[in-house]
């Protein structure tokens, strides 16, 4: 009789142990590619507006009521600015930026000559709510003839009327919302240049010196 041991080694055929199940090919257990949900694309981010405040290059400048600093009486500044290129720099009264704009912008004018350019200052401080009426808020006019003698600048400084259809237009037209908004137009009133608080006024200089030209 066999020995225990080697009777369970006669009972095991040769060769008996068991190779492991090859894995799976690959390709055989990957999705297909065309079958596979791609990845939904993120949304394309809105354009940034270069303008956040007043006119767009190619709108048109149009006529509004306002006082001026130095008289005081109410009438449309840019009327007496046809047909001349023209400045339009809107900010706040006492603002530091806002007085060296002012400053480099009446050098520009005196550069080119006043027969060649205008420019005027359009002060922002008061909502339409404080100018309505006949009257301006109280003492912005003479705040701002005050403001116009210290800068030691030409140019006039207006305060923009309300109240009325009349002189609702700087409200609903020019859409002025910051400090420091300057626009450049031409002779037939055509934005030319439009920016917030620029860094230099080349880019002014440059659309002046086109708008003369032409």
């Amino acid at each position: 009789m066999l020995a225990p041991a080697l009777w369970v080694a006669s009972l095991a055929p040769s060769g008996c142990a068991k190779e492991p199940e090859a894995p799976a090919d690959a390709a055989s257990v990957a999705p297909d590619v065309d079958d596979a949900v791609a990845p939904a694309s993120p949304p394309a981010p809105a354009p940034v507006d270069p303008v956040a405040s007043g006119l767009r290059v190619g709108e048109h400048l149009q006529p509004f009521d306002a006082f001026t600093g130095e008289s005081g009486e109410r009438s449309c500044p840019l009327c007496r600015l046809d047909g001349f290129p023209k400045i339009l720099a809107a900010g706040t009264i006492g603002d530091e930026a806002f007085g060296e704009d002012l400053k480099n912008i009446d050098a520009i004018v005196a550069k080119y000559g006043e027969d060649q350019v205008k420019a005027i200052a359009v002060l922002i401080d008061a909502p339409a709510n404080a100018r309505a009426g006949p009257e301006p808020a109280p003492a912005l006019p003479a705040r701002a003839e005050q403001w116009r003698r210290q800068l030691e600048i030409s140019m006039p400084l207006v305060v923009p009327a309300a109240g009325d259809a009349a002189s609702s237009t700087w409200d609903t037209h020019y859409r002025v919302t910051r400090n420091r908004t300057l626009m450049l137009a031409d002779r037939a009133n055509q934005v030319r240049y439009s920016a917030v608080a620029p860094t230099d006024l080349a880019a002014l200089d440059a659309a002046i010196r086109s708008a003369v030209d032409s």
